[in-house]
């Protein structure tokens, strides 16, 4: 190739590499002036459970540099104080409006009740209350037991369901039990529900103790369940057969010990009679002698066999 050729080649290389350059500082210059400014939004210090009421000493000022401050964060600390909280917090975690109850809520558990729904409180047992295990906010169904005349008709079905856990006797947040004692000791569970459901847990309540299922996170759909009742456990009333009918016990019989008197004898072919004797459980043979012309009774001598018995 001669010089005319080189030369608009190597002027083509060079401008695309200087456009290149050019275009990578600008973008470089725009991504940098995208980057969001430093805000301020109000956060917890420690861990806050719902139904407190927020002090200044449970809440601090952070800086976000790195990402933008969410939409209903506040940034000023006037602007929470003394608003209830409606769900828990944890620390570093920013204050959002819809965490907070509406202004001039009282504190407490009624804070979390929203308008239509309704808290009852529940009576457990260890068993029944999941052992201590069960925490505040936790999805649970209800069950109930329910005891017919015909006990191929008893029946467990449940009662409500998926209805979530206000407070755990007087623990109303995430957090555990201080102690293992304390958690199985609990015998009230307090359950967010509507009118309907609390009318039902009440009559259930008053039949028979009631055992909470619990859910497991992000099941909220309702299960289509008509109970379950005994005869179905047994796999049909007739091929039940009770224990004590199998092995049935056997009676005992007693018998009382012959009374104590003679029993009458047959003479034998030697003229002699025997008398057998019974005294309590012994039993005595004693021979005689007779005199057949005469009919009477010679001296009685026992038998030198006579084996008591």
């Amino acid at each position: 190739m001669n010089m005319k050729t080189w030369l608009p080649l190597a002027c083509a290389v060079v401008l695309g590499t200087f456009a290149a350059l050019v275009a990578k500082t600008v973008l470089s210059r725009n991504h940098a002036g995208a980057a969001p400014k430093p805000v301020q939004v109000v956060v917890a210090k420690a861990a806050i459970s719902p139904g407190e009421e927020l002090s200044a000493d449970q809440l601090a000022i952070a800086v976000l540099t790195n990402k933008p401050a969410p939409p209903t964060s506040f940034t000023n600390l006037s602007e929470v104080i003394g608003r209830v909280l409606t769900a828990p917090l944890l620390p570093g975690q920013p204050v959002l409006q819809e965490s907070l109850a509406p202004r001039g809520s009282a504190s407490g558990v009624q804070a979390l009740v929203p308008t239509g729904m309704r808290a009852v409180t529940v009576e457990v047992s260890q068993s029944g209350g999941l052992g201590g295990l069960l925490a505040p906010g936790a999805h649970v169904d209800v069950l109930l037991t329910t005891l017919a005349t015909d006990p191929d008709k008893t029946m467990a079905r449940t009662v409500v369901q998926n209805v979530v856990v206000l407070a755990v006797g007087q623990r109303m947040g995430p957090g555990k039990a201080e102690s293992e004692r304390e958690a199985a000791s609990v015998r009230n569970v307090t359950l967010l529900t509507t009118a309907h459901d609390a009318e039902a847990l009440e009559l259930a309540s008053s039949v028979r103790p009631l055992r909470l299922v619990l859910r497991g996170a992000g099941d909220v759909g309702d299960t289509d369940s008509e109970g379950v009742q005994l005869s179905e456990l047994r796999g049909g009333a007739a091929d039940f057969v009770p224990q004590t009918l199998i092995n049935p016990p056997q009676p005992v019989v007693v018998t009382p010990p012959p009374a104590t008197q003679p029993v009458a004898a047959n003479p034998d072919t030697n003229k002699r009679w025997t008398v057998r004797i019974f005294r309590g459980a012994e039993e005595r043979r004693v021979s005689f002698s007779v005199d057949p012309d005469k009919q009477t009774v010679g001296d009685s001598e026992p038998e030198k066999d006579a084996v008591p018995h």
